[in-house]
């Protein structure tokens, strides 16, 4: 798990240099970014959030949520069964938590690239690795615990037979 979140955080931080150091700002509601296409709705498009991830919530509720995401990670690991896949998810998520607030230290906000617009205007979603480690984390960890709580549950109870 360990090693799952170091990779993730230095991925996190060197796309993050990158993309600091090649791409300039866009402010929001810029008509015109500066933006590098990708593949069909996804490009890199710089932007700085100084919320939560995804921009969920301003400055001020910043250390409430990391000490929340800690807090449920504690839980998934006492809770989760010990599978691989909740194992690379808790990895995930802890390098996703430890990447964004590595930013919120020094830079005192984020910095996001990642672009999905479904209709090619600078609206729509701009994440970063951070926040695509916690979301691909919490999904492998929530799937593989209702995949093994529905195993559970197909399994008869003991009781007196007939």
């Amino acid at each position: 798990m360990t090693s799952i979140a170091v990779v993730s955080v230095i991925l996190d931080q060197v796309t993050k240099s990158v993309v600091r150091a090649t791409l300039a700002a866009c402010p929001d509601g810029a008509a015109a970014c500066d933006r590098v296409l990708l593949i069909g709705p996804f490009d890199l498009l710089r932007t700085s959030n100084p919320g939560s991830a995804l921009g969920l919530a301003g400055p001020a509720s910043v250390l409430p949520l990391i000490i929340a995401a800690a807090l449920l990670l504690v839980a998934e690991w006492r809770l989760a069964p010990r599978t691989m896949a909740v194992v690379v998810g808790l990895g995930l998520q802890a390098g996703g938590l430890v990447g964004g607030a590595v930013d919120r230290l020094i830079f005192h906000e984020v910095t996001d690239f990642l672009h999905l617009s479904l209709d090619g205007s600078p609206r729509g979603v701009v994440a970063n690795v951070a926040d695509l480690a916690l979301i691909v984390g919490g999904c492998l960890v929530a799937v593989e615990m209702v995949r093994q709580g529905s195993a559970r549950s197909n399994t008869p109870l003991p009781g007196p037979s007939l």
